[in-house]
């Protein structure tokens, strides 16, 4: 996964597939929990999350956690400026193969920017250390790529 701002790139190294003893799939010798037997939908799954809590056993890595904090400190900057001065950053692509965790990653960010308390255990220390106290949370936007024309996705969105 790669996040990619004009200051700075950030990256998170994508899992390649294993394989285990004898050259068995990994998938056969490991039983995975039914939430990681499909897809993350973000309206959907957003959703689901608000309902039971935090996103459901998301691990956050040295590189997720890097990545949220350069997007905190960019949001948290006056006037959108960061530490070195340079204009900052509003908008960023995040890109990576199918299956790299892009969408779970934008719903642990979801729940560390829109609520002042998020559920995700890193995701209160996150907002702890890089916002400053009292700083209000964003409403939260969640829409699926989907062929379908953008404004009423986003009007029903909202």
């Amino acid at each position: 996964m790669r996040l990619t701002s004009r200051s700075r790139p950030a990256t998170a190294a994508a899992a390649a597939p294993a394989a285990g003893p004898g050259g068995r799939p990994l998938r056969d010798l490991v039983p995975l929990p039914r939430r990681f037997h499909r897809s993350v939908h973000l309206p959907r799954d957003w959703k689901d999350a608000k309902n039971r809590g935090a996103p459901g056993g998301y691990v956050v890595t040295e590189a997720i956690r890097e990545t949220a904090r350069q997007i905190l400190d960019e949001l948290a900057a006056p006037n959108g400026g960061n530490a070195g001065g340079n204009a900052g950053t509003r908008a960023w692509t995040l890109t990576g193969p199918y299956g790299a965790g892009k969408s779970s990653f934008l719903l642990f960010l979801a729940d560390l920017l829109t609520r002042e308390r998020p559920r995700h255990e890193e995701a209160r220390r996150l907002r702890a250390e890089r916002l400053p106290p009292g700083a209000a949370p964003l409403r939260p936007l969640l829409l699926q790529a989907e062929a379908a024309p953008l404004i009423p996705a986003v009007a029903a969105a909202l």
